[in-house]
């Protein structure tokens, strides 16, 4: 846990093994403690969200005692719709989550899908009820503050780590909403630059 390169400790789940020597470690370092929880039902939430995490991870089968407490401790929950398609678990409830908590998208593991955040952010939008701007939010912004960077939007004060798109490839060329472009529609190929 001394390492200095790391971030935190991300936990695989409360059923897995007790990580109370692990979160009091992180703690301790200062660094970040995540854990997968409600993946494939409700059943190990609480135990998850009894080791006070700085985020959860999947979040697919939340009942309403779990919502409430995720909006009263403020804890910030990391989606991964690719990764529960794939392990049929389910979608998780974006609007229910988005309505009471900070939401991020991520990419779960290398072993289920590719680690593109285009490709999570167009499963999100198609699969849930978010609107493009609140999936853009999801893996900028949102993405940003749980992972504990300043970065993540263009704002006075945050750090300017940008992603330049190209306006005029085959994907984003002619767009009227660019926003819902970037987010169905954009990939890998129509990155311009990366900034810095």
């Amino acid at each position: 846990m001394e390492h200095p390169f790391a971030a935190g400790f991300g936990a695989s789940g409360a059923r897995d093994a007790d990580f109370d020597a692990e979160r009091a470690a992180t703690r301790a370092a200062g660094k970040l403690f995540g854990i997968h929880a409600g993946e494939r039902d409700p059943h190990d939430l609480d135990a998850a969200m009894d080791l006070d995490p700085d985020h959860l991870v999947h979040v697919v089968h939340p009942e309403e005692r779990h919502l409430d407490r995720l909006a009263a401790e403020g804890w910030p929950v990391v989606v991964c719709p690719r990764s529960n398609l794939v392990t049929g678990v389910g979608v998780p409830p974006l609007r229910d989550l988005l309505d009471r908590t900070t939401v991020a998208l991520g990419t779960d593991n290398v072993m289920l899908d590719s680690p593109s955040m285009f490709r999570e952010m167009e499963f999100a939008a198609k699969l849930t009820d978010a609107t493009a701007v609140e999936v853009l939010r999801m893996a900028t912004a949102a993405g940003a503050a749980v992972a504990g960077l300043n970065c993540g939007a263009i704002e006075p004060g945050r750090d300017a780590r940008l992603l330049v798109l190209d306006g005029d490839s085959d994907n984003l060329a002619g767009v009227r909403d660019p926003v819902r472009a970037v987010v169905r529609r954009a990939g890998q190929g129509d990155v311009k630059a990366v900034v810095p």
